[in-house]
């Protein structure tokens, strides 16, 4: 029976469920969330892990967070957090976003998260769409910036570079706001994705050494353009299938709807 004195002692029936990613991930928080918050990251984790994606991803961010550090963090490495620049604005349980002239995050270069040559993916969950139609996903510095995401450019196309140095357009788009995917299985190949959908499957660009790429990645700047959308997660790693695509997006549908993003 868990009686007042036990709560009072600091037990917390849901933490005695949770997976060990799960609280690797609560370890790492400066600010703990509530008990119905960890509820919905231990579904989530366990989901990803049930789904077979959670070994795909190198680094998956959850914006939509109670707090701005939590949102920073990588839950599949939680010792990572990604570095915020001129301050980018946060909106509890909404997400991060850039102002379109200065402010950025900073992730890692693309090796160190998972990705690999023919076997890459990476995305984000745009809540709210910004007014600029430049890359949202890019590099500090535009000289070999091989993983772009641009979720609407200027002719309203979904465009963006996978492991290359040439970008691929998939399909027209009427808006900047979904949950935008880019992934390779193969070289030869590059598939774009939206709320959990494909648009289109092109021709991969011809592939650069990864090794090259000088700086980490960033989110809500491509060297001198910055972006201003409003991003709820954001998640690089190994190629997804179709399949992997459209579970993974349920997953962050439900996530989403469980802390009132979506």
């Amino acid at each position: 029976m868990i009686t007042s004195s036990v709560v009072a002692s600091g037990y917390r029936p849901a933490r005695q469920r949770i997976t060990t990613e799960t609280k690797a991930a609560l370890a790492a928080m400066t600010v703990q969330p509530s008990e119905k918050r960890i509820f919905v990251y231990d579904v989530a984790i366990r989901s990803l892990k049930a789904a077979g994606l959670w070994s795909k991803l190198g680094w998956l961010s959850l914006l939509a967070a109670h707090d701005e550090q939590a949102g920073r963090l990588n839950l599949v490495a939680p010792s990572q957090v990604m570095t915020a620049v001129n301050s980018p604005g946060f909106t509890v349980d909404h997400g991060f976003k850039g102002d379109g002239a200065s402010s950025y995050l900073v992730l890692a270069l693309p090796p160190a998260m998972g990705m690999a040559a023919g076997n890459a993916a990476f995305g984000a969950g745009v809540r709210t769409g910004g007014t600029t139609v430049n890359p949202l996903i890019g590099q500090v510095s535009g000289t070999n910036s091989f993983e772009i995401l641009w979720p609407s450019n200027a002719s309203s196309r979904f465009t963006g570079r996978m492991n290359s140095a040439t970008a691929v357009t998939f399909g027209a788009v009427t808006s900047r706001a979904g949950r935008f995917v880019m992934s390779k299985v193969a070289t030869d190949t590059t598939s774009g994705y939206l709320n959990g959908a494909l648009v289109q499957s092109v021709a991969a660009a011809t592939e650069s050494d990864l090794s090259t790429q000088a700086n980490p990645t960033t989110l809500f700047r491509q060297g001198s353009t910055y972006a201003d959308d409003e991003v709820s997660f954001v998640h690089f790693g190994k190629g997804m299938t179709a399949p992997d695509v459209a579970a993974f997006d349920a997953i962050m549908t439900t996530y989403l709807q469980g802390v009132g993003a979506a």
